[in-house]
């Protein structure tokens, strides 16, 4: 008979809110398309061939841009160019900033863990259309690979051994426990709550096929196409109100969509991770700043031992992403 793990947890209480640190990548575009070209010759290193049509295109638009900078033009364009006309122009730069922050979040926390990383995962990651603008169901698969890739990664960066093994998503040890983590990516808002029933009913499943008491489950959720379909980039006074401004998008979305979570998730899930990743444009420089933050919201019980699983685990999230460890190599755009 198939055994569910009953978790340390009540549906009588408040799930405990807990928030990440703030993901800045402000490299220059130099850097930005080195690190680009390292992750690109990680990937084929692996036996896998990547798309010169997607990847092309961004190292089209970074030397562009690296171009631009130097002349001068880029910032004149910021300052003087009203809404549209950043928009206009800055599209395409802007876009290949953004994915490639995405593809270099995944290459730094990976390149040491390859042989964890499923290869048919590899191949599907930079398929796909250049954004994600135009992107359709039927068509986002990379990028919801993608996804699950990043997650695996900031947990591969503050130490643990993420497995990418089918058909869960990630697998990880974590203390006394197995932790199983389903991955789901939301296309637009009318989605998002079918989505998250869908990353429940798999947690069910792994459950009721793998039962041990020690298994414990997280649904991880990517809000950043569903909040912002447009891709609109995110303005702030600062690094910190960027913090702030991506932290209160998390906020409203889990109080708009939180409620029912700790009811509806199955015996033995001891939380939910919200994440957004977004192009910023401070007002120091005027210029896109790559970032993304997170939101975990424990669903177990003050007090118990998943509760503490679930702060320890989320106390090394905290800790800042390899590329920004290494400190010297960080300039302004």
């Amino acid at each position: 008979m198939k055994t569910e793990p009953q978790g340390d947890r009540t549906p009588h209480h408040d799930a405990t809110r807990i928030h990440g640190a703030p993901h800045f990548r402000r490299f220059s575009f130099e850097q930005t398309l080195e690190d680009l070209e390292q992750a690109v010759r990680w990937i084929e290193g692996h036996g896998r061939s990547v798309d010169p049509t997607r990847i092309g295109r961004y190292r089209k638009d970074l030397r562009r841009a690296i171009e631009q900078l130097a002349s001068g033009e880029l910032k004149a364009l910021f300052k003087s160019g009203d809404d549209a006309e950043k928009g206009k122009v800055f599209a395409a730069i802007l876009t290949s900033q953004y994915e490639v922050g995405e593809f270099i979040s995944i290459y730094n926390g990976l390149k040491t863990l390859a042989a964890s990383v499923d290869q048919h995962k590899l191949r599907a990651l930079l398929s796909g259309p250049i954004s994600y603008l135009d992107e359709a169901p039927s068509s986002a698969a990379a990028r919801n690979t993608a996804f699950e890739l990043i997650v695996a990664a900031r947990l591969g960066e503050i130490g643990l051994k993420p497995a990418l093994v089918p058909p869960a998503d990630i697998l990880v040890p974590f203390r006394s426990t197995q932790l199983v983590v389903e991955c789901k990516r939301p296309q637009n808002l009318g989605s998002v709550e079918g989505n998250i029933e869908d990353a429940f009913g798999q947690l069910r499943e792994r459950y009721g096929t793998t039962p041990t008491p020690s298994l414990r489950g997280i649904a991880a959720i990517d809000v950043t196409k569903a909040v912002n379909p447009n891709f609109h980039r995110l303005r702030a006074a600062s690094l910190a109100d960027l913090d702030a401004q991506l932290g209160g998008a998390l906020e409203t979305f889990a109080r708009k969509y939180g409620g029912s979570w700790l009811s509806k998730a199955p015996p033995g899930t001891i939380g939910v991770l919200l994440r957004i990743s977004m192009i910023g444009e401070l007002q120091d420089s005027q210029l896109p700043v790559y970032t993304q933050n997170y939101l975990f919201i424990s669903l177990a019980r003050p007090g118990s031992l998943d509760n503490e699983v679930t702060r320890e685990l989320y106390g090394l999230m905290l800790r800042p992403p390899v590329w920004k460890r290494q400190g010297p190599r960080e300039s302004l755009v």
